[in-house]
């Protein structure tokens, strides 16, 4: 069913996950209540919903992904290596440069505040189509912020790479000390990164 407007979740009001086409769902296989993520694609088709659980917030999966139809949890129903989280958000709003997180909920962060942010849904995701996926969007300049760990370190220099070799200017951008991922930053540090961005 859609979100239900009077109810936040996090820092994002009830109202903007509503407006982003946000579910509430019942995962019956994990016996868990998730908040479905939309993903889209470059026509603004629904792909499907990457779903985090909401209580508890540390069930296992801690992401499953649900068909557009919400009748089965099946990982092929996401097509996670051409898909990014908010990219509909990103031709909606004309963006010419974005903030590219590891998970849906950094990206969701950052937007939420006014930080263009994309997700590739997972380290291992990244892939030369989402490369080009970005290029054919418009965007000019990406700020690569994975999370502050070994996977996210690897994928820091991976990702951008990957993103020079399609013509874009691509910038790592480490995370404030202490700071595990996008999704985890304080208000002066988001502002901080509006400073960076010039926005």
């Amino acid at each position: 069913r859609s979100w239900d407007p009077s109810i936040p979740w996090r820092a994002v009001s009830g109202d903007r996950l509503l407006e982003l086409g946000c579910i509430q769902v019942l995962d019956l296989a994990h016996n868990v209540e998730r908040i479905g993520l939309p993903v889209r694609d470059l026509h603004g088709h629904l792909y499907g919903y990457t779903c985090r659980a909401l209580n508890p917030v540390d069930a296992e999966p801690k992401y499953a992904p649900l068909a557009p139809v919400g009748v089965d949890w099946r990982d092929k129903e996401l097509p996670v290596k051409k898909a990014l989280f908010l990219l509909d958000q990103a031709l909606k709003g004309g963006w010419d440069q974005v903030v590219l997180t590891e998970g849906p909920y950094d990206a969701l962060h950052l937007w939420n505040v006014g930080i263009p942010a994309l997700a590739i849904l997972g380290a291992g995701n990244w892939n030369e189509i989402k490369a080009s996926i970005i290029a054919g969007a418009g965007i000019q300049v990406v700020w690569v912020m994975m999370d502050n760990d070994n996977a996210g370190h690897l994928a820091n220099d991976k990702v951008s790479e990957s993103l020079s070799s399609v013509g874009l200017s691509a910038k790592v951008m480490g995370l404030p000390a202490g700071v595990k991922d996008p999704g985890g930053m304080s208000e002066k540090q988001l502002n901080w990164l509006k400073r960076q961005l010039g926005i």
